[in-house]
């Protein structure tokens, strides 16, 4: 039996990806992948052709392993902690990290000791309305309501379980405290954080300090929420979430370019290192830092300690050591991305640097020739690892960055640079003697900080920057693409010639194609979606990148479909976001919704509790009426009393009427908005009006809504209800012209 070429390679990677896509999988799902590579390793070992080239054997068993690995964990860890859920306990457990706070309330991760009185090791996010006097690694006694956090959103439930916190908690009654003796040291590392970020709010206490606080420490709550979207938009926002993509690319490139300069490669090897490591330290040692620091740092010591290893090799080891005791890990959007980059530019750096080699070989000028290969190796391992982690970014975010490599190109260094000369600036602050040389140091990472959201925000306003992954053209770009490329590697393999630069600029003609198409057949097109969200009121009004937002109902749930929405249409500009009413349905993923949207306008008809939040917001206006232009020859009016909550859209001559709670008096609706050609209402239609005067009506609202759509199409009406099945799309050209369809 042959041995295997790169063992580490095949079972670290295989193992990894199998553990990654099985964190998107129910256990069901997993237990059927575990069968197949059962059965797989089974038959590759009885075949002797295959027995003998060894490969596939081993990577079977990698992934037969991942499989159970991943369902003893879900079985013997997960599934015992979500027991606990719905239990009023009394929880004995350690602080681990310092607290957040967000939306008014402040959070603690707590690592339980006992539950009852019984030993179980569990993480435990506690709410608190207010800070308690705990310190990182103090012990805390309650009695404490337990839930599972992230409820129904499937996103939500995978980051968490990547990080290995499956519960919340809250109480209502006193908690004990006690200060740890001895500290940890850990303690002084969540110190150092909370130093460097009070520091940095000190030396720059506008949103450019606070980008490189979340540059440092992944807190984006000094961020605006116009910057998140622009990030986003553009493809970056990885940069912010401290996942090690932006440290893996940066370390990449120092490493090539050094090992050109012909320098001791153990030397680089260990600066690197140190590189890694200050980086770790700056960033507080999070979680998805601590992850793709290690990944780099085993990759960095497998070549110290034999410089033939194989860099492939290495990163197989690693990746399947971070991942061996923790597979859950495996999820962690910050470790996929890091993993993924690192590959690419592993794999096909060198590759793409060929024919930039070859055309900068005749140059004679050396300084033009080292900033040639100096902006060769910047593009290459850009576009590298862009290729790679394209799919995360796909699956993650739900989007396709148009101008991703650019901006990465653009923004990779300086955000690398600001990190650390901000980082930097915050220790000296804290040194006697030495804070005068923070000053320098913070006004350069300020000058980057400002340059990065000036560039982002100018990428951003660029047309279709970002698109929804599910566009039909765009699936067809990247089924098309990925069909070129396997037909080039087998050319490549055949006649020993690559295709690549072909492959790109096929690539990009289909593209260009796609977005041309898609801009000409929506161009004149308005769609009104109305969120499948239970008993809740979100309709999105969306048209060439602009959105309006009437109603934010539900929570966090809701909150994700919304921005779904408003993503799959390419919002770039969200002109208003209407809170018709400041009950839940009407309002409860408002402070969530803004922390994701920066709309230019938001209305509401009065202050109360539950709009709090918004009341420090400058674009805020407190109005029972409400009338204004959209775009083009669009208007939408609105009002609130007592007994009535609606609004009236006209849309280049399709009107439509909201209406946002089934208690609303009909003889209260102005005259002329009861003739509108579609209704919107929640719930079911409010009682004594006629339904079949409509050309539709769309009923939002839980599956009872569906019996009462059911009914107005037998009285002759022409009904719809999301009642779990889907959003509903209205789409018009104007004139009261209108389709009404599933999505």
């Amino acid at each position: 039996m042959k041995a295997v070429p790169r063992p580490f390679a095949v079972i670290g990677i295989t193992y990894f990806i199998v553990l990654a896509l099985l964190m998107k999988t129910r256990a069901n799902t997993a237990f059927a992948v575990l069968l197949f590579c059962c059965a797989a390793f089974i038959a590759s070992m009885l075949i002797g052709s295959i027995r003998q080239a060894v490969v596939l054997p081993v990577a079977f068993l990698a992934e037969t392993s991942a499989c159970l690995l991943f369902l003893c964990t879900e079985a013997y860890v997960y599934k015992p902690a979500l027991k606990l859920a719905g239990e009023n306990v009394f929880v004995k457990g350690t602080v681990t990290d310092l607290p957040a706070k967000e939306y008014g309330r402040w959070y603690y991760t707590l690592k339980t000791r006992s539950v009852n009185n019984e030993s179980v090791r569990v993480k435990i996010r506690l709410s608190c309305p207010r800070p308690i006097d705990a310190q990182p690694f103090d012990t805390v006694e309650m009695q404490a309501v337990v839930y599972v956090l992230g409820g129904e959103s499937d996103d939500a439930v995978l980051r968490l379980k990547s990080a290995g916190v499956y519960l919340g908690a809250y109480t209502r009654q006193d908690i004990k405290v006690t200060s740890a003796e001895k500290k940890p040291p850990m303690y002084y590392v969540l110190k150092l954080k909370q130093v460097i970020g009070r520091n940095i709010s000190e030396l720059l206490p506008d949103e450019n300090g606070g980008l490189i606080t979340a540059l440092l420490l992944g807190d984006k709550s000094r961020l605006s929420n116009r910057t998140s979207e622009d990030f986003r938009e553009i493809g970056i926002s990885h940069v912010v979430a401290v996942s090690g993509l932006n440290l893996s690319i940066f370390l990449l490139i120092f490493i090539n370019i050094f090992e050109r300069a012909r320098l001791n490669k153990k030397a680089v090897y260990a600066a690197s290192s140190g590189f890694v490591l200050l980086v770790m330290a700056l960033a507080g040692f999070s979680p998805s830092v601590m992850r793709a620091g290690a990944m780099l740092l085993l990759f960095l010591f497998g070549k110290l300690i034999n410089k033939e290893a194989d860099a492939v090799n290495s990163l197989g080891f690693s990746v399947m050591a971070l991942t061996l005791f923790d597979p859950f890990g495996a999820g962690n959007l910050g470790l996929q991305l890091s993993f993924f980059a690192t590959l690419g530019i592993l794999l096909v750096q060198k590759k793409l640097m060929r024919p930039i080699d070859r055309a900068l070989a005749g140059i004679k000028n050396k300084p033009i020739k080292k900033f040639g290969i100096f902006l060769g190796e910047t593009l290459t391992v850009t576009t590298a690892s862009s290729l790679f982690t394209l799919p995360v970014m796909i699956v993650s975010f739900g989007r396709v960055s148009l101008i991703s490599l650019a901006a990465n190109v653009l923004l990779v260094y300086a955000s690398t640079a600001s990190m650390i000369t901000g980082g930097l600036s915050a220790l000296l602050w804290s040194i006697p003697h030495l804070h005068v040389f923070a000053y320098p140091l913070a006004f350069a990472a300020g000058i980057l900080a400002k340059y990065i959201l000036a560039c982002s925000r100018l990428l951003a306003a660029v047309p279709y920057a970002g698109v929804y992954a599910g566009e039909g053209y765009v699936l067809l770009w990247l089924s098309g693409t990925l069909l070129l490329l396997s037909l080039s590697a087998a050319l490549a393999v055949k006649r020993q010639k690559s295709r690549i630069g072909l492959v790109l600029v096929l690539s990009t003609a289909m593209l260009v194609s796609g977005v041309l198409s898609h801009l000409a057949v929506n161009r004149n097109i308005t769609k009104i979606t109305v969120a499948d969200i239970g008993n809740a009121s979100a309709a999105v009004i969306t048209k060439r990148g602009n959105a309006v937002l009437l109603g934010c109902g539900g929570e966090a749930l809701a909150a994700s479909k919304i921005i779904s929405i408003l993503d799959g249409n390419n919002v770039r500009n969200t002109q208003l976001l209407l809170i018709p009413r400041p009950e839940e349905s009407e309002s409860g993923a408002a402070a969530d919704i803004l922390n994701a949207v920066a709309p230019q306008k938001i209305v509401a008809p009065f202050l109360n509790d539950e709009l709090q939040t918004l009341s420090r917001d400058s674009h805020v206006t407190f109005s029972s009426r409400y009338k204004t232009d959209l775009w083009d020859n669009a208007r939408i009016e609105y009002m609130y009393e007592d007994d009535v909550s609606c609004a009236y859209t006209d849309l280049e001559g399709t009107t439509v009427l909201f209406v946002f709670y089934p208690g609303v008096d009909p003889d209260a609706i102005p005259s002329a908005w009861l003739c509108a050609d579609v209704l919107v209402c929640r719930s079911k239609p409010p009682a004594r009006m006629d339904c079949r005067g409509f050309g539709a009506v769309v009923i939002a609202g839980e599956e009872p809504a569906l019996r009462t759509a059911d009914a107005i199409n037998i009285q002759g009406g022409n009904a719809a209800a999301t009642a779990s099945l889907g959003d509903i799309v209205i789409k018009t050209t104007g004139d009261s012209v209108f389709s009404v369809g599933r999505c």
